[in-house]
């Protein structure tokens, strides 16, 4: 790889991980909200059943809290991916399919509380006639990954081979 190359990639690399790096932190701002806000909830007075239902909007806000934290760890991974970038001399490494790979796998959570939050949620702003939320596009994003270690594992093969015949 020249180097003029080599050095927009390290710049990519940087800029991603620093961006990666705000958003956890927002994320974790946004868990810590959302855990306080449960704590808030549960510690009012029972009302009527007619005017709302702590219990619920406990669930609501640990379910947010709950997807907060998984983001804020899938945001951290995508960042030690984008760390590693900085580092790599290309693309084609055993790292970046490593994180490629972790990052993937850390989508699951987000996806699987993303939905249970967002039907919770539903369900409680529509008196309990909400139906059931599944986020497709975090799923997707999941395959997509997944797609994406397959390609960059051979790319490293080839790399490997290519090196090895030089």
């Amino acid at each position: 790889m020249n180097t003029r190359t080599l050095s927009r990639f390290r710049l990519f690399g940087k800029a991603g991980r620093l961006v990666m790096t705000v958003l956890s932190i927002v994320a974790a701002l946004i868990t810590v909200f959302c855990g306080l806000a449960a704590a808030y909830v549960a510690r009012l007075p029972e009302a009527a059943p007619a005017e709302y239902n702590a219990k619920k909007l406990v669930a609501v806000f640990v379910l947010a809290e709950l997807f907060a934290a998984s983001a804020a760890g899938a945001l951290w991974m995508l960042r030690g991916l984008f760390a590693v970038l900085t580092r790599c001399d290309s693309p084609f490494c055993g790292d970046v399919v490593a994180r490629l790979r972790s990052f993937g796998f850390s989508l699951l959570p987000v996806a699987v509380f993303a939905s249970a939050s967002d039907t919770l949620t539903g369900r409680f702003l529509s008196a309990g006639k909400g139906g059931v939320s599944i986020q497709w596009g975090i799923l997707l994003a999941f395959v997509v990954t997944m797609a994406l270690v397959a390609v960059f594992r051979y790319g490293v093969q080839l790399q490997k081979e290519s090196d090895e015949t030089l």
